[in-house]
């Protein structure tokens, strides 16, 4: 018959973790404690990673993917505090910020994720939306650099005038509108023994009215409307 022998030397704590220990026939020591049984580990801490939103603008479409790490998926988001900006909303499932802002200003408020845990695991940031004002539209020109959308009480004559109108002398263009001169000084190649000039020229095929062309693109581009003195005939 096989005999259950413990051991009388250990007591206490010492016993409660080792068990109780069975002598078997087989002449085996066999364990009968939960340590063959380990605990499943636990569920990491919810954390919500996204701590910045990038800028808005005024009137222009925005989207902003809010993160979060650990816990049990899926999360759902809320605003807890403080309202998002008119225009944007917030999808519950997704943590997707999105929408048309509608005015520049700046919200701040608090969002929550909860988790799938039982009980559910909460973590809560609080955010900025800035949101700017949209950039001011480029003026329409006409043919001569004039601004194209204002009218002034002068008859066109074709060529450039100056008037005075109310208290102010306006400088007219040849089509009637007034000419606000943004010009760039001193466009040109520089000397023809000079290396700068040699490589543009070789860059355009030797010819300085195809650079003088590709310039005045150039600076149309960046908004300016004239060059001033010392500049090439060909800008």
């Amino acid at each position: 018959m096989p005999t259950r022998m413990y051991l009388p030397w250990v007591t206490g704590i010492s016993a409660l973790l080792l068990g109780a220990m069975s002598w078997s026939g087989c002449g085996g020591i066999v364990r009968t404690d939960a340590a063959h049984h380990p605990t499943p580990n636990s569920v990491p801490a919810l954390d919500i990673t996204t701590s910045t939103l990038p800028n808005a603008t005024a009137g222009g479409n925005y989207q902003a993917q809010l993160q979060a790490t650990g816990g049990t998926i899926p999360y759902q988001w809320a605003v807890t505090s403080g309202q998002l900006p008119a225009g944007i909303g917030l999808t519950a499932g997704s943590g997707l910020l999105s929408g048309t802002t509608t005015q520049p200003g700046s919200e701040t408020f608090q969002v929550t994720a909860s988790d799938a845990s039982h009980p559910a695991q909460q973590a809560s940031q609080t955010l900025t939306l800035n949101i700017s004002a949209p950039a001011s539209p480029a003026p329409s020109l006409d043919p001569y650099g004039g601004l194209a959308d204002v009218t002034l009480p002068v008859t066109a004559t074709g060529y450039f005038q100056v008037q005075k109108i109310g208290t102010r002398w306006v400088f007219v263009d040849p089509d009637g509108h007034p000419y606000w001169m943004l010009g760039v000084f001193a466009v040109y190649l520089g000397t023809d023994t000079s290396a700068g000039a040699s490589a543009t020229l070789a860059k355009y095929g030797g010819s300085e009215a195809t650079w003088g062309l590709q310039a005045v693109r150039r600076l149309q581009a960046w908004g300016f409307n004239s060059t001033a003195e010392y500049s090439s005939a060909y800008v």
